[in-house]
């Protein structure tokens, strides 16, 4: 990422940058919305990653920027850009991630992003490498709140009510838009579903063991305990 140039248009880029199912297009799509600009999903300037990645939305919008949804860990380097960092609680993630790609079971699930969510959180958060940052539960209790703070926090102003914003973006009003559509989606049906699932805080608890919690604890639990996800060293013998 080191060598990218600017984009040819001149836009200002914002990177929504996040471990996966962590609600980086959610996110995305409400900053896009309120500044009237497009989502770019993942760019790269070195590669294609889709031709219309799942998160693209609103092309034909003329606001001022770009916003590009992506897992980076590494600090893109364009001169005209603008960083958000989202997390979530890795317990809910793992699961979320379990569905997404269709694994066989929970543990395939923590697995998968247990190494990169740590990863993440330590570069984007504990680092403090991000313009703006959000968690997930955040943008659950208070989404209008929060996408008002980290705008202001981006030195953008909207160019859309922001109640308008999160009811457009609201997780039901996106995901009735999905069914009427159909397999007329790009990419198809079943992905976007998969996108929508469930968006629930704590649905972990429904799906873990307490083997699966062990697993998650001696690995991550000094960082959900500094991110306030758990206060209990206990809490998996509980389950």
């Amino acid at each position: 990422m080191a060598n990218m140039k600017e984009r040819g248009d001149g836009k200002c880029v914002i990177w929504v940058v996040g471990c996966p199912k962590s609600g980086n297009s959610w996110i995305s799509k409400l900053i896009a919305e309120a500044l009237d600009s497009p989502v770019g999903g993942p760019w790269r300037e070195d590669r294609k990653m889709f031709e219309r990645p799942p998160s693209t939305e609103g092309e034909e919008r003329t606001g001022p920027y770009w916003i590009y949804t992506n897992h980076l860990r590494e600090y893109p380097a364009l001169s005209n850009q603008k960083i958000v960092s989202i997390v979530r609680d890795p317990r809910d993630v793992m699961v979320s991630a379990k569905y997404y790609w269709a694994m066989d079971s929970i543990p395939d699930g923590i697995e998968k992003v247990i190494y990169r969510w740590k990863d993440m959180v330590e570069f984007w958060v504990f680092g403090n490498k991000a313009d703006t940052y959000v968690s997930y539960e955040q943008l659950k209790e208070n989404t209008a709140s929060h996408l008002s703070r980290m705008l202001d926090e981006l030195g953008v102003a909207p160019s859309k009510d922001i109640t308008h914003v999160v009811k457009s973006q609201e997780f039901h009003n996106k995901r009735a838009r999905v069914e009427s559509l159909g397999e007329s989606n790009h990419l198809g049906l079943r992905l976007q579903r998969s996108m929508l699932r469930k968006g629930v805080v704590g649905d972990w608890k429904n799906h873990f063991t307490q083997k699966d919690a062990k697993r998650v604890h001696d690995e991550l639990f000094d960082h959900m305990n500094l991110l306030g996800y758990e206060d209990d060293p206990d809490w998996w013998r509980k389950l």
